[in-house]
Formats: C-alpha cells, structure tokens, sequence
C-alpha cells in the first residue's frame, strides 16, 4: 500500500465521521430550536390567557376590552398551530405545545360564549385556517 492510498483511505474516514458529525449536530439544533420554540408558544399563550382574565375580571369590565384579549389569544393559538402542524416544535418538547393547545382548545370549544366569539372573529375564508386545520386534525383529541 503506497501513501496515496493511505492518505484516500484517511480522507474517506475523515469525510464519513464529518458527515456523521454534522448529522448529529443538525439533530441536537433542532432540539434546542424546538424548545425555543415551545417555550415561546407557551410564554405567548400563558400571556394571552392572562390578559383575558385580567379583562373578564376588571371592576367595570369592557366587553370591547375582553373581545379584544380574547381575539389575541386566538391570533397566538392561529400562530402556535401553523407552527406545531409545520412540525417546527418536534421531540418530545413539540408534544408539549401540542397537548397545550390541545387543553385551551378543549376549554374554548366546551364555553358557549368563547365558541361563538371564536365564530364571530372570523371575518374571511382564511381567517384561522391553520387553527382550523389543527382542530381538524386533533378532533378525536378534542372529544
């Protein structure tokens, strides 16, 4: 075996754990990505709530102040679900966002108020679609 051929013969080692490297540090950005991502939803979402029952409690509660909290929380649950359904929060921390969403949805579709204020914000076709999508998907989760 000359040196040229031990010199490929380490080239090609090199070039096969560098890609083996790469691979595993694609894997573990994407985790640390997806639990950026699921700790911003739930801040978000967490933030949104609270608004709402800040608004729903106040000692002369506006009802324009509470529909506009609550419409919030409906844009950051749009945005949570084209995020979940674009599996951008995967592993085990997409999970989490998941049955998040799933349990305020739950608590939303079971309040006939918040059900028809949820209908009434929808003013075109692609108003929520990707909530939509999400229920629509989850539906047997929803039950």
């Amino acid at each position: 075996m000359n040196w040229l051929e031990v010199v490929g013969t380490l080239a090609n080692a090199a070039t096969i754990s560098g890609v083996g490297f790469v691979v595993w540090q694609m894997r573990r950005d994407r985790s640390y990505a997806s639990a950026s991502i699921v700790l911003t939803i739930c801040s978000n979402i967490r933030s949104s709530i609270e608004e709402v029952g800040r608004s729903a409690s106040a000692d002369m509660p506006s009802h324009k102040t509470w529909e506009h909290s609550f419409r919030n929380l409906l844009n950051e649950l749009e945005l949570a679900s084209a995020i979940v359904l674009d599996k951008a929060a995967s592993g085990r921390s997409g999970k989490i966002a998941e049955r998040f969403l799933i349990d305020i949805l739950k608590h939303i579709n079971g309040d006939l108020g918040m059900k028809s204020k949820v209908s009434a914000a929808i003013h075109q076709e692609t108003t929520f679609v990707n909530l939509r999508d999400f229920l629509r998907k989850h539906r047997a989760d929803l039950q």
